[in-house]
């Protein structure tokens, strides 16, 4: 199975979750991020207001609560984890879970000077960090993502 969600790397150092809705939307990182980048960090709004603005249907997890919170369905995975660029941040990416694999879509790929998550170790080793330690905060179904009305 074919990965539908195409990576773009993230406009600014802190539009990493607008990046990641655009992924998923199939819209620019530049246009989510004109339209809710500074609500969303001011904290006026929250990825679910984000996905519900777009008309993007999702399961949202309470990682402290919800043991389904695995990533074992094949769809679009909202993750955070601690940033590898600035201390004491997070930092949120899509996985994309296809019936062979899993696409790592983290908005920092590309960037010069970041450094970004992967789950292979090998050659990208010195720019990254092997995925771990990740919270899984949405999902997003594979029938909406194949369907969608954006890309």
């Amino acid at each position: 199975m074919t990965a539908l969600i195409k990576h773009q790397k993230q406009p600014c150092p802190t539009s990493c979750m607008s990046t990641c809705v655009a992924m998923v939307a199939g819209l620019p990182a530049g246009t989510v991020r004109r339209l809710m980048h500074d609500r969303y960090h001011k904290g006026v709004i929250n990825l679910g207001h984000m996905l519900d603005e777009l008309g993007i249907p999702y399961t949202s997890f309470d990682s402290a609560q919800d043991d389904n919170a695995r990533l074992d369905q094949v769809g679009a995975y909202f993750c955070t984890m601690p940033s590898l660029n600035t201390d004491g941040g997070q930092h949120a990416m899509v996985i994309e879970v296809t019936a062979t694999t899993w696409h790592v879509l983290d908005p920092n790929r590309g960037k010069l000077g970041r450094r970004r998550h992967y789950i292979k170790r090998g050659k990208h080793a010195r720019k990254g960090v092997e995925l771990n330690g990740y919270t899984v905060n949405a999902f997003v179904s594979h029938d909406w993502l194949k369907d969608r009305p954006h890309d």
